[in-house]
Formats: structure tokens, C-alpha cells, sequence
């Protein structure tokens, strides 16, 4: 049966060789390399790493020119490149190879645990699983004392205060609870991790009258057979991952429903309300609806981890998600004055325009008021005088955030020969809004007064804080762990 684990393995091998900088410089211009997205799809540390880790305790663990080393959310190293591999950081401690084997590092890039073991795991619930080098498997607590001693072919780390151990006998795996005694028997060709007192495993069949029966087990040991072609071990999220006779992947939820049909040709478990898929050679994500919110572009791509996924691209592609947005509708202001005067003494039409226009970077919806008071006295009989005044105030933005206001004032009439003169003002308020740019100057007709315009540092270097300091790194020796 094909199952879904989440293991985090290491290893142990050849030396590793910085690469020379002109071959770091070719393998840039042609190779894809890693880089971070935030949870809105835009790369915010540009693809740079030979290879990339998720971030865990606000570090990721990257490779640059052949070493590891973690850098933050900026992007930046803050602990150097310096060794052969590295594990995430779990509870204020990193496992990191150093001269061929793997100890434990803290924040700053001190040993705190001596390198003794050929390999480890991360810590949970203050212990770690380790590898001796007869390649039998115990738990170590964070001062490097054996809490659970190394007698198993492998094993998972603590939850809920059980973990999960392959006998050596009979290659079966079962779980011991946090003093290292056996629980539940080994019964079990595969076992998950427990989460709300139960653990998706695989009861093994004999191999001749019984087959492997998928299911979950609880902590007294009870199993309950689950229904399904193929089950992966853990839920995440409340979902599930499963594989139809096709071979394609989608998820089920904790009924057994299947709610997001099996149509990828590869899937990862949810994180953060977003999962990894691909249909062909590219990979996205997909929220819990189901539905495409990252498009399939990258070469490569882990699940989300404290807002950030670490993704594969070849350096300066440019993907949809970096590309401008479109214009959108917002709420803001817009601020113009304009006036218009004009004198006439006889029989004539007078028109003064005054127009405002500025930028701003926000979207707005602006809403103007305009006042016009228009005088017209006169000391002759017999005439007629008329006076109009008309004010058009408009204000707008999108993504470019124009906006303009505009008065105009007319006056029209017959004036006997003492009429005076005919004054218009307009006056458009709104709530300032947050511009990026200065109000262009207000254009005037010859008869008007002008409108107003709208208004790394290096980390600590490897000083063991109870054990010899370490060698320099050319000394380090060992097969990165598996990614």
C-alpha cells in the first residue's frame, strides 16, 4: 500500500565542495533555483538557493555554493553557510552535520550537542530520535543524554506523548509511551503520528492468507479498519490525501467523504489552508475548496510554513502573481478649488474654466460639494440682466490614481448700461487623501481666474557551549540528509 509520511531523513557520505564562483555564476544563469512566496503569491526572497527548506521558528535552512546555512524572512544569512546539512529548527534546536555527523545547533550557530550520531531527528516534546552507528534507533534528550535507548530499526518523534518504533525482530512498528515502554505492540507495517488520541497506521496482513488493512489506531491499541484504495497516514487540517484506481490524488475528510475529487498527479497534505498539486510538469496550490489560487508555474514548490513557501524558478521569471493588478474601486478623496469671475456692460457671454488634476496611490471614491453664489446688482431700468453659474466638481481614482476638479462659470444677459458685474465661486471639498504626487497646475480660459489643483550579519561562530569547539568547516564531511 502506498501511504503518505511526513519524515525528515538525514544522511551521511561525501564531502562537501564549494562550487567555484564562475560555476555558481553559469549554474545561476541556466539553472531553476529557490526563492519564498508570501501567502498572496508574490516572491518576496528572489530564487537564489541551490536548495530550499521550510521556515520553521522564523528560519529556513538553504543551500549556497555547496553548504547550508539559515537565513531569515528577509532573506537574509544570519546563521553563514558552514555546514554539510542541516535539519529545521524545533523547539530552539537545529540538527547540523558537522565533521560527518549530526549534532544540534541553537539560534546563534553554537553546538550544543556534540556530533556523535549518524543520524537524527528533529526534537518534539523535548526529545529526539537518533541513529548509533550500528544503525539502531533511541531518543536523547536536549542536553544529549539517551532518555529511550537505542534498540529499534527506526522510529517517529513524540506526540501526545507517544511515538512510533519499528521492532527489530519483526520489522513491525508499534508505539512506546515518553518512559520508552511498549504500548501497543507491533502490529503494524506502517504507524502515523498521534493526533487527538488517534494515529492513521496499516495493520499488517501475513502476507499469505491476510493482506495489510488501513485504518486508525487509538491509544489503548484499538484498530479500526478505513474503507479506502489507498489512505495516507496523516490528516492535516481536518483532510486527508487518497489515490483512486487511476492513480490520481485528492482528499477526503475525516467521514471519509471525499470532498476535493482525485484529479492531481501529485499532492502534499494542507498547510496553512493551502496544498501543493500538479497536473503536469509545473506545481500550485489550491485552497480547501478546491480551487486553483496559485497557478501551476513553478518547477517546484513546498508547502506553506509561517506565511512562506519556498519555491522553485528559474532566477528573474517572472510569475502572474508578481505581474501589477489590475485597477480596483475604492474609498478616497479628491480636493480642488476653482473660481471663475466675469464683468460684462452690455450685451455678451462670458465663460472662466478652471480644471485641477493630481495623482495619488490610493483607490478612492470621491464625493465633492459645491457652492455657487452668484450677485447681480444693477442701477438701470428697463433691462434685463441674467447671471448663471454652473459648477462641475468630479473626483476620481484607479490604480493610477487620477483625478480632477473642473468649475465653470457663465454669465449671459442683456445689462443696462450701469449692470456690474457678475462673480462666480466654486469651492469642492472632500477628505484629503494620501497622494503621491502634487496637483498639476489648475488651466485658466483668458476671462477666468484659475482653478486650484486637487489637492547578514555574521552569526556566532561555532563555539560549542558544552562541548570542544568545532573544526573549520573544510573539515565537514557527509551525504546531506534527503531532502
Amino acid at each position: 500500500m502506498l501511504l503518505m509520511f511526513t519524515l525528515w531523513l538525514g544522511g551521511c557520505g561525501q564531502k562537501p565542495q564549494a562550487k567555484p564562483p564562475e560555476q555558481a555564476s553559469r549554474d545561476s544563469e541556466f539553472f531553476p533555483k529557490w526563492g519564498y512566496i508570501n501567502d498572496q503569491g508574490k516572491v518576496v526572497i528572489q530564487p537564489q538557493f541551490e536548495v530550499a527548506r521550510s521556515f520553521s521558528e522564523d528560519l529556513a535552512g538553504v543551500r549556497k555554493d555547496g553548504l547550508y546555512g539559515f537565513i531569515d524572512k528577509t532573506g537574509k544569512f544570519v546563521i553563514p553557510p558552514r555546514f554539510a546539512d542541516v535539519g529545521p529548527f524545533s523547539e530552539g534546536l537545529a540538527a547540523a552535520i558537522w565533521n560527518g555527523k549530526w549534532g544540534y545547533i541553537d539560534k546563534t550557530g553554537n553546538l550544543v550537542i556534540n556530533p556523535s550520531y549518524a543520524n537524527v531527528k528533529p526534537f518534539s516534546e523535548d526529545k529526539a530520535a537518533y541513529m548509533n552507528d550500528k544503525h539502531m534507533w533511541g531518543f536523547i534528550d536536549k542536553h544529549g543524554n539517551s532518555v529511550v535507548d537505542a534498540a529499534y530499526l527506526d522510529a517517529e518523534g513524540f506526540s501526545e506523548d507517544m511515538a512510533a518504533v519499528k521492532q527489530p525482530l519483526d520489522g513491525l512498528w508499534g508505539y512506546i509511551n515518553d518512559k520508552g515502554a511498549m504500548t501497543i505492540k507491533g502490529a503494524y507495517s506502517k504507524a502515523g503520528q498521534f493526533h487527538n488520541y488517534t494515529a492513521a497506521a496499516i495493520k499488517a496482513g501475513d502476507g499469505k492468507y491476510t493482506v495489510d488493512v488501513p485504518g486508525v489506531v487509538d491509544k489503548t491499541g484499538v484498530f479500526l479498519p478505513v474503507d479506502e484504495f489507498k489512505l495516507a497516514l496523516n490528516f492535516s487540517e481536518g483532510f486527508a490525501l487518497y489515490q483512486n484506481k487511476h492513480g490520481h490524488w485528492g482528499y477526503m475528510d475525516r467521514d471519509g467523504k471525499k470532498v476535493i475529487k482525485a484529479k492531481y498527479e501529485s499532492a502534499e497534505p494542507f498547510s496553512e489552508h493551502m496544498a501543493v498539486v500538479s497536473t503536469g510538469l509545473k506545481k500550485g496550490y489550491i485552497n480547501t475548496q478546491g480551487q486553483l489560487i496559485f497557478k501551476a508555474q513553478y518547477d517546484d514548490a513546498l508547502s506553506f510554513s509561517e506565511g512562506m513557501a519556498a519555491i522553485k524558478l528559474n532566477p528573474g521569471t517572472v510569475t502572474e502573481e508578481n505581474l501589477p493588478p489590475p485597477p480596483l474601486t475604492g474609498t478616497g478623496t479628491a480636493t480642488g478649488t476653482g473660481t471663475a469671475t466675469a464683468t460684462s456692460t452690455g450685451t455678451g457671454t462670458t465663460t472662466g474654466t478652471g480644471t485641477g488634476t493630481g495623482k495619488t496611490t490610493s483607490t478612492a471614491t470621491v464625493t465633492s460639494t459645491a457652492t455657487t453664489t452668484t450677485t447681480t446688482p444693477s442701477t438701470a431700468t428697463g433691462a434685463s440682466s441674467t447671471s448663471t453659474g454652473t459648477s462641475t466638481s468630479t473626483g476620481r481614482t484607479t490604480s493610477t490614481g487620477n483625478h480632477s476638479t473642473s468649475s465653470t462659470a457663465t454669465n449671459t444677459g442683456t445689462t443696462a448700461p450701469k449692470a456690474t458685474t457678475t462673480t462666480t465661486t466654486t469651492t469642492t471639498t472632500g477628505t484629503p487623501a494620501t497622494n503621491t504626487a502634487q496637483p498639476a497646475p489648475a488651466t485658466k480660459s483668458p476671462a477666468a481666474t484659475p482653478a486650484g489643483g486637487a489637492t547578514k550579519t555574521p552569526a556566532a561562530g561555532l563555539v560549542p557551549s558544552t562541548v570542544a569547539p568545532a573544526p573549520t568547516p573544510a573539515a565537514a564531511s557527509a551525504q546531506p540528509a534527503k531532502k
